[in-house]
This record gives C-alpha cells, structure tokens and sequence, in this order.
C-alpha cells in the first residue's frame, strides 16, 4: 500500500524535474506554443484537443484545478485570450488534454466564440500560443488546498458547475477519487439539455469508482423530453432548493464550495449560497 506521501506526488504534485512550464522557452509576453497532436469530435459542438509536449517524458507542470490561458493574434495587431483548464491527469507525460465547446454563431451570439470557432478549425501540427501556469486555488490531496498560496484545510467540498465551467471541477473529483483520499464531495453540473453535459462518461466512471465520498447530480435548463430524450432528473437553474435536494454540506468551517461557470452563472451561485449562509470563506470562484 503507497504512502500517503506516495499518492500526493502521484496525484497532486506535478513533477517538477520534468516539467514543461518550467522549461519551455516563451517569448517577452511569456507566451508558448505547443502543437496539435489528436483533435476527436466528442459532439457537434464540442472537441478534444490533445497537445504533444515538447519531450514525451515531460507532464505540463500545472496544480489541480489550474489553467492555462490561449492566445489568438487578431490581423488588427490585437489578441483574444481566454482561459482553459485540462482534463488530463496531473503527471500525464507527453501530452496534455483540453475538452472545448464551439460557439457558433446564433441570434444570442451573432459573433459565436471566435477562439473555440478558431480551435475546432485547427488541423493536426498546427501551434496555439499558450501562457501559464495560472489559478488562485489548487488542491494538493486529502483535503489541503492552497489559496493565494496559503494552504487551508476542508474536509466537506460542494461543487457547481455550469457549462464549460465543469473543467477544473472536473480536475479536483478526478484526482481526489483517483488518489481514494477521502475528500467528502457533492457536485452539482447544469447544462440546457442532456447532449450538452461534457465528459459526461468520465463524471459516471468517477462517481461509480467513489460511491462513499462523491455524490454527483445533473440539472437541466432547456431541456426537451421529444427533442433531447427523457429526462428524470433535477431541472432548471441553480437554485437554494437545488442545494438542499443535493444535501450539500452546511456552511462550517470544514466546508469549501467551488463552482465556476459564465458570469451570470456565477453571480446566480453567488447569491443563492449567501442566503443559505454560507460566508466569502465558505465560496470560491475558478
């Protein structure tokens, strides 16, 4: 049986020696490329990305729950940046895994997202610049967390989720239930409809692996029994009666909750978490 010391650096501590943000050349923005390896359709509007690190021994060097931040140069001598966080484990070696959502063009967005319409147009070996490492919390095991670099203890983690905002989620459930650390976690993911729910799969896969200490619900917004397929579970947006339903943990000292997702979303969490009584303390935005 490994050490507890053994499942941290396995799970929670990048390998520092062979790391690629410690090592890769930037330019004077502290940017970096790395190039596409595998693009795999996942849905109509959503693709895998997998990028080759500079040496195949080399794991990216992020902390669970960080990101990074792609760059796309405009012909205006402008940028558009936006902030993405993997899905592949933390000492995956070779390559790095990003899940991405396309925003095409419709009436509520008449632009549609120019970088994820940019990416999904990429072919294998094309070079995307890159910056990081970023984020304000990371989890480093059994129930340690560092915020701002200041390490907090929290034994009993809510999570919500709207969207592509389930990335870094993601990453705290994959390797806590991975490493077996005991971490108590309620997760809560909304979506319009069933087909929008991303990494789906791995989210069943993790909560079958880790029945006693993750509790994972789905609610959705838009959903269409004729048009998407039955649907039995919660429905509409987050909401107080939501968190109750789910059995969150109550506002302690001992509990954290996380959630991430577009602006309203977060404001929408935000206010429903304080009239339950949770505190600042008790909240984190990725």
């Amino acid at each position: 049986m490994e050490s507890q010391q053994a499942v941290i650096e396995r799970y929670f501590v990048a390998d520092s020696d062979n790391s690629t943000l410690a090592t890769i050349e930037t330019n004077d923005d502290g940017q970096f490329e790395l190039e596409l390896k595998e693009k795999i359709a996942l849905t109509h509007d959503t693709n895998k990305f997998i990028f080759k690190l500079p040496d195949e021994n080399q794991v990216l060097g992020l902390n669970v729950c960080g990101h990074l931040i792609f760059h796309l140069p405009l012909e205006d001598g402008d940028s558009i940046s936006r902030k993405y966080t993997p899905v592949s484990q933390l000492n995956e070696r070779g390559t790095v895994t990003f899940v991405i959502k396309t925003y095409k063009k419709c009436d509520e967005f008449p632009n549609g997202g120019k970088m994820s319409q940019h990416l999904e147009s990429l072919e294998v070996g094309a070079k995307v610049k890159m910056e990081g490492p970023f984020g304000l919390l990371a989890y480093i095991g059994f129930g340690t967390f560092t915020l701002k670099k200041t390490k907090i203890q929290k034994t009993k983690i809510g999570i919500i989720a709207g969207g592509t905002g389930i990335t870094p989620c993601f990453q705290l459930v994959q390797a806590s239930t991975l490493a077996d650390d005991g971490l108590q976690m309620v997760m809560l993911y909304s979506n319009k409809s069933k087909d929008d729910i991303l990494v789906k799969d791995e989210l069943d896969q993790l909560s079958q692996q880790n029945t006693n200490n993750l509790k994972l619900y789905h609610t959705l917004t838009r959903h269409d029994d004729e048009k998407h397929g039955e649907w039995t579970g919660l429905k509409g947006r987050v909401s107080a009666e939501h968190i109750k339903q789910c059995r969150f943990p109550e506002p302690s000292s001992d509990t954290l909750i996380v959630y991430c997702g577009p602006a309203a979303f977060g404001k929408t969490v935000e206010e429903v978490l304080t009239s339950l009584g949770y505190t600042k303390e008790m909240m984190h935005k990725f």
